[in-house]
């Protein structure tokens, strides 16, 4: 995959969806960032981390997303990958539903996606490094260009959904002693159910991780 690299953004994900608007590019493609000023998390919140950190997003057509991918739960499915590609330099490395990575019990990046026309557009920030306001990091001395160039060539061939569903689904038990925001409320995930489409059952609803 074509990947545009920059030095300071106010966004990737800002920058890749102003992008394919004016159609400027095509898809697929990526953006990199070595810095940026205003970045996006999830439930409207801003992402704050220093340079050296992974600032990344991505735009695909639905035609290269697995057949059998629930659009619903495409931040769990890429998060999964990234996850995967972490493990390669540390160990303890896990995905806490829908769409955050946590370094044992500490969080240290999140995925959001969002639907453009035929597209879809995932961003993926990651602290590489401990954050100047206390946010830890995994600390392995690699450029963010490389975790992303292994992130790619592991989502190369499209693993399915459900290869990564099995194996979210075996490691989901580590979520139980924590929370999840639904709506305006905490949530505790020690009765979550995890169903097939990557939803839950909590509190005897079904519940989507829409991120």
């Amino acid at each position: 995959m074509e990947i545009i690299s920059l030095d300071i953004v106010d966004s990737t994900q800002t920058y890749l969806i102003n992008a394919i608007k004016d159609e400027k590019i095509q898809l697929p493609i990526a953006v990199i960032a070595d810095f940026q000023t205003m970045g996006i998390g999830s439930r409207e919140n801003s992402w704050s981390a220093k340079r050296g950190n992974l600032f990344l997003s991505f735009g695909l057509p639905f035609g290269l997303l697995p057949s059998d991918l629930p659009l619903v739960s495409a931040s769990l499915y890429f998060g999964y990958i990234m996850k995967e590609t972490l493990a390669s330099w540390e160990d303890g490395i896990w995905m806490k539903w829908p769409n955050d990575l946590y370094l044992e019990n500490y969080k240290i990046g999140g995925v959001i996606t969002q639907k453009i026309d035929d597209n879809l557009i995932c961003g993926i920030g990651v602290n590489l490094h401990d954050t100047n306001d206390g946010y830890k990091g995994i600390e392995i001395k690699i450029a963010p260009c490389e975790v992303a160039k292994k992130f790619f060539f592991n989502l190369e061939f499209f693993p399915t959904w459900k290869q990564i569903f099995r194996k979210y689904q075996i490691e989901f038990d580590k979520n139980r002693e924590h929370f999840v925001h639904i709506g305006n409320y905490q949530k505790s995930l020690s009765s979550a159910e995890l169903c097939e489409d990557g939803s839950i059952i909590l509190d005897g609803k079904k519940v989507y991780g829409l991120r």
